[in-house]
């Protein structure tokens, strides 16, 4: 059966676009950058008909200028530049420019509500990420055995071998257990890593947000937010377990129990607010 015009139109045609890249007279370094992230973005697809969907994700996985004059430049040739948008880049990985400001409760409780609708394991994940403060890799580190539910509190060895003990709200518990009622003993909760799991919020955060996502940010956004519900530096830090606080800068202002005053003092705050 032939193609019809239209479906022929919305094929991506690599061949016919290095040809016309080399009519404007783009360099042949140009032209062969454009001819590789051309078949990355064509894998994208689905039998090469271009959606947003295929956007956002060659996006998430080719974060730079040279992937998105590329896009730019093929959906300007096919006439679907009005149709699709693409994503911005805030800048090079690690640069201040790329440097997201943290989100606000509002925020995370929308990117939370969104992930629940696909799935639960993700939503547990950002409000587990924005409560607890952690690392992403200590929270997919994390095995049911960590959960203390009669406490509300999370427990576990995280970067350095630094021992954390985090709060959690009742809510978050409650889902944690019907994440654990499928799962044998030992297992991690969460069966997937840090990659995939950028992956998953990044593609959620670019739909919801428009913008690039990155785990980590979780851990940011909780200290924000606890600084702007009147917590102190020092508290912030030895909540978020900070380095400098374990070797000893903030530790002596602090016993045991007042660490814990700290712990009660979050749970209450998100209790509020969750």
């Amino acid at each position: 059966m032939e193609e019809s015009e239209s479906d022929q139109e919305k094929r991506p045609e690599q061949g016919t676009f290095k040809e016309q890249l080399r009519l404007q007279k783009y360099s042949e370094r140009t032209v062969n950058e454009y001819d590789r992230y051309f078949e990355l973005f064509a894998k994208e697809t689905t039998n090469g008909e271009v959606t947003q969907d295929a956007i956002n994700i060659f996006i998430i996985n080719n974060n730079n200028q040279m992937a998105r004059a590329m896009l730019k430049r093929y959906l300007d040739w096919t006439n679907q530049d009005r149709d699709f948008k693409i994503p911005k880049i805030r800048g090079r990985e690690g640069s201040k420019e790329n440097q997201i400001k943290p989100l606000k409760l509002e925020d995370i409780q929308r990117f939370a509500n969104e992930a629940a609708n696909k799935n639960l394991s993700s939503a547990l994940l950002i409000i587990l990420g924005f409560q607890t403060g952690l690392r992403i890799s200590e929270i997919l580190n994390l095995i049911p055995e960590n959960i203390s539910f009669p406490e509300l509190l999370v427990r576990g060895t995280g970067k350095n071998r630094v021992v954390f003990e985090q709060a959690i709200t009742q809510e978050v518990a409650d889902i944690i257990v019907n994440i654990c009622d499928l799962k044998h003993e030992g297992d991690r909760i969460w069966p997937f890593n840090r990659h995939t799991a950028w992956k998953r919020l990044n593609k959620l955060s670019l739909k919801i947000f428009q913008r690039p996502f990155h785990p980590h940010l979780l851990r940011h956004s909780c200290g924000s937010f606890l600084n702007e519900n009147g917590f102190g530096i020092d508290e912030i830090a030895m909540y978020l377990n900070h380095e400098w606080v374990n070797q000893g800068i903030v530790t002596m202002r602090y016993a045991h129990k007042d660490r814990i005053k700290v712990v009660d003092k979050v749970r209450n705050l998100m209790k509020e607010n969750f």
